[in-house]
């Protein structure tokens, strides 16, 4: 249902094709020579070369990887990501977040744009794999990092990062915000903490190094289709898209706005602030949005800020909280179920 998926399938049946021509240098969809992308960021996706070099390499069709393959092999890998997040976050019951953060999405799998969408029924798509598999394991990487730094750990979150910006162009501000903001809300308080989450914010450099080197042409080519817009229009839309108009709108603006005041720890609570007021502060600010939306995310995507905010996960974790309280244990299975 999603006209995405025939520009991204098309990059990697190029590729198969023609596999000694350049790789994503021009636009091979509609079959006029000499068109170029019609986003050049794409140029720095490796996802949908990998469906082409796998079906290169087997008797498999380019469809058959991207759209059976790949998608088996993610949703595999998403349960294991968000688990090492929450093992990190609340270890006395990571596993039952980690159920109902897979039971939210199976149940709110049907709006396009949805959480959902992006989870089990979109993970033919690069950037449904950005947000639901490899975007926690930046946060996993991160926070492992700002608690206990080493070299190892330096190096998983530098590579967390060039995995994101491969899966989707989005990576390339997403992954090094939500890395930089773990390194802050990950890191025990203490003197040590600044320098800890400086050298963290040094992982980011390749994403971005490349967003920089690639920011003239491509803030070029969003600027030359921008709109007069509202911004608090945008907000709102952007809000409608991800999680409707209805109860799990107001849910999704509660986990951003007032889910600290239900962690049950220092290090949720510090997790919560840290990342609503990023969003508050810089998206949801009417001094810099049209700003950020013409320069970073562009305005027809600008829904995408909500992904800066695991609202699911804060979700699950909500759901779970009693399990963290001195109260009776039937009682807090009760108060979960």
């Amino acid at each position: 249902p999603d006209a995405d998926d025939a520009l991204y399938l098309n990059l990697a049946v190029a590729a198969v094709d023609a596999p000694f021509e350049p790789l994503i240098a021009r636009d091979t969809l509609h079959g006029i020579p000499d068109v170029p992308l019609s986003l050049p960021v794409y140029k720095v996706h490796s996802f949908e070369l990998l469906s082409g070099v796998v079906a290169a390499l087997t008797p498999l069709r380019v469809l058959d990887v991207a759209h059976v393959v790949v998608p088996l092999l993610a949703g595999f890998l998403l349960p294991l990501a968000w688990g090492r997040v929450f093992q990190l976050l609340a270890p006395n019951r990571w596993w039952i977040a980690t159920a109902l953060l897979v039971g939210t999405w199976l149940a709110l799998g049907e709006p396009q744009r949805g959480y959902g969408g992006f989870a089990f029924v979109r993970l033919q798509q690069g950037k449904a794999v950005l947000l639901s598999v490899v975007l926690p394991m930046v946060m996993g990487a991160a926070l492992a990092y700002s608690r206990a730094p080493s070299a190892w750990r330096w190096c998983v979150l530098a590579l967390s990062q060039v995995a994101a910006v491969g899966t989707s162009a989005t990576g390339l501000w997403l992954a090094p915000l939500v890395s930089g903001l773990c390194l802050v809300a990950g890191a025990p308080i203490s003197r040590h903490a600044v320098a800890t989450a400086a050298r963290g914010v040094c992982a980011s450099f390749y994403p971005l190094a490349l967003a920089l080197f690639m920011a003239r042409e491509t803030v070029g080519r969003f600027q030359a289709s921008s709109e007069d817009w509202s911004a608090f229009g945008e907000v709102r839309y952007a809000l409608e898209a991800v999680a409707g108009d209805g109860a799990l709108s107001a849910l999704a603006l509660f986990v951003v706005l007032g889910w600290w005041a239900v962690a049950t720890t220092p290090a949720l609570r510090r997790f919560g602030l840290v990342f609503g007021l990023a969003l508050l502060t810089v998206f949801w600010n009417p001094a810099v949005d049209t700003f950020v939306a013409r320069n970073i995310t562009s305005e027809p995507t600008y829904w995408r800020v909500f992904w800066i905010v695991p609202i699911p996960a804060l979700l699950a974790l909500a759901l779970s909280s009693a399990l963290d309280t001195g109260w009776d244990r039937r009682a807090a299975w009760a108060v979960t179920a």
